[in-house]
């Protein structure tokens, strides 16, 4: 057996359930394992993490590495969504996705590191405890942390979007 398929065996404890196939054929370097990660697509190398009956859940359990495809501050109008309306008023809505199952996921307490200039492709850790209501993950400082990452396809659409909107 190689290190390739022991590696994602190593990093599962952090939340990273990756697709073993996929990761064996990649070219890791060890050394920078986290950032290479980070800045690669969960849609790519994901493994199913996320239950496909959410709205029957009222709890996950983390750890778990999501992916934010999008976020909306609901609190203010659509075409409002800047940085600074964040600090009017807050309620933001992600789409998250493990790279199978995508779902809704609310700021349930304020995320320090998230706003909604925070790039699609940013990888979120779920730790502990997290609630599910309706099948929305509700989202709490205290079991959220923000890993951040760059998919390069993602942001450079997420950068196309905001300047179309400008």
């Amino acid at each position: 057996m190689t290190d390739s398929f022991l590696l994602p065996k190593s990093i599962e404890r952090e939340g990273w359930h990756l697709n073993t196939d996929v990761v064996s054929r990649l070219v890791i370097d060890t050394t920078n394992l986290g950032k290479q990660l980070l800045d690669l697509d969960l849609r790519e190398i994901g493994a199913k993490t996320l239950p496909s009956d959410l709205r029957k859940q009222s709890l996950i359990t983390g750890p778990t590495v999501l992916q934010i495809l999008k976020i909306r501050n609901i609190a203010v109008p659509k075409d409002s969504q800047t940085d600074k309306s964040d600090r009017l008023a807050r309620l933001l809505k992600l789409t998250v996705t493990d790279g199978h199952t995508t779902c809704s996921a609310l700021e349930h307490s304020t995320l320090a590191d998230v706003s909604v200039d925070t790039i699609p492709g940013t990888k979120l850790q779920l730790n502990g405890n997290i609630r599910v209501q309706n099948g929305t993950l509700l989202l709490e400082s205290s079991n959220t942390r923000c890993l951040g990452g760059l998919v390069e396809s993602l942001a450079a659409k997420w950068r196309s979007g905001k300047l179309k909107d400008q």
